[in-house]
Parts: C-alpha cells; structure tokens; sequence
C-alpha cells in the first residue's frame, strides 16, 4: 500500500488531477511543527490516500503540499472520523 501513497505524492507534485478521499474541515487550530504544518480553525484539507495510520492530505491554498499526518492528529482537529 506504500507505493499507492508515494505514487500520489508524485501526482500532487506533478500537478495532476487527483481523486480524494474526502473533504473536512479543521475544527481546532492545530500545528506540526516538524513538517510545517499549521491548520487553522475552517481550513478546509482533503484526504488523497490512507494507509492504517499514515494519511496524506493536502490544505486548500497551500503552496507546500501535500502533508503526512497521522490518523489520530486529524481526527483531534477536524470532522475526520477515520475510516
């Protein structure tokens, strides 16, 4: 399931169109600090593929994605309920 992750990490790159998962939104401002990774309360971030506790997302209107998050950080700050 790895390669399914990183072959849409390189789609994300390369500026194709993507499939999501998903839309949510941010419910609690939240930040990785690691990855420089700030969601803001009503941010909106789509799921572009999951694998057990890795999820890729990408936030809308922002120039650095797409992000790695676990699934227990996303469910702490958005409607994300898992799968």
């Amino acid at each position: 399931m790895g390669s399914v992750i990183t072959n849409k990490y390189r789609d994300i790159k390369d500026k194709k169109e993507l499939k999501t998962l998903g839309t949510y939104s941010v419910k609690k401002d939240a930040e990785i600090k690691k990855i420089k990774l700030v969601l803001k309360t009503g941010d909106q971030i789509a799921i572009l593929a999951a694998d057990d506790d890795s999820i890729l997302i990408v936030k809308n209107g922002d120039k650095d994605n797409p992000y790695f998050v676990s699934a227990d950080f996303l469910k702490g700050c958005s409607d994300y309920k898992g799968k």
